[in-house]
């Protein structure tokens, strides 16, 4: 445990040397207030919204950003310093030590980056309007982080098996295009053509098999926006009884979709001839 600590503490400070770490905090922040503050002009009212509207409208920016950002994140750390990387290896220590360290430390970069963002955000809208539902906001928060996660182990895999820094970083971006945006399309698509009888279980299935959908709909479950599930979510609920059993079932495979590329990450770089 002391090597694996050892790497990702100077994972940490690599990455945090970076000054687009300091770009992403402010991005997170900047979005997060502007949503905060523009979320009710429809309706309206100019101002500060509470924040569990905040937190409902910031699950499409976790949704889109932090995946994208993890993907970068976790692919630049292997293709960026591979001289340290090379230099890890020839260390007497076990490679998954090597990627277990590697990967807490780029996760801890991610955590940071974005937490800073959006704790500076809530710190302004509690002066503004008041600290009521902020714990939901923070369960918005957590998830952010469980889906960096996903995504920066779908990372050190693609890192992996691709090596060239463009090819990384071109398989990344068809990562996060495919899992955020072709995959609904498709699910859409693909209803069309199937029978009512099968039409829940794929439904279902299909969720289960996005980590986005999954914290999409945990999300909504979070703020109370079981309305705006979409069908998928909707038919889980109903297939599994009550909403706080898809959470469980959704942290289930989360947590698998944490652990499955990281797995496949440790054991190909363990056959590497570097």
């Amino acid at each position: 445990m002391t090597k694996i600590i050892e790497i990702a503490r100077q994972e940490l400070k690599l990455n945090l040397r970076n000054k687009w770490i300091l770009g992403v905090s402010l991005l997170f922040g900047i979005l997060t207030l502007s949503i905060a503050y523009s979320g009710m002009i429809t309706s309206g009212y100019i101002g500060f919204q509470d924040f569990r509207r905040t937190g409902a409208s910031i699950i499409s920016l976790v949704l889109y950003l932090v995946p994208i950002l993890a993907l970068m994140m976790g692919t630049y750390t292997f293709v960026s310093y591979k001289d340290y990387t090379n230099w890890i290896v020839t260390q007497p220590i076990a490679r998954w030590k090597i990627i277990i360290g590697k990967y807490l430390g780029v996760l801890g970069t991610l955590i940071i980056s974005t937490a800073s963002g959006f704790s500076i955000a809530g710190i302004i809208i509690s002066v503004q309007i008041g600290a009521e539902g902020s714990l939901r906001f923070l369960l918005i928060v957590l998830l952010s982080f469980l889906l960096g996660a996903v995504f920066l182990s779908l990372a050190f895999l693609l890192a992996i098996i691709v090596k060239r820094r463009q090819a990384a970083v071109g398989f990344s971006v068809l990562v996060w295009f495919f899992f955020v945006i072709f995959y609904d399309l498709l699910m859409m698509s693909s209803t069309t053509y199937l029978s009512s009888s099968t039409l829940k279980s794929s439904l279902f299935i299909g969720l289960l098999l996005n980590p986005v959908d999954m914290i999409r709909v945990t999300s909504l479950i979070i703020v109370g926006g079981e309305s705006i599930f979409g069908a998928a979510g909707v038919v889980a609920v109903k297939m599994l009884g009550d909403m706080g059993a898809l959470v469980g079932l959704s942290l289930i495979i989360i947590t698998f979709w944490v652990a499955m590329p990281l797995t496949l990450a440790i054991k190909l770089f363990g056959k590497q001839d570097i």
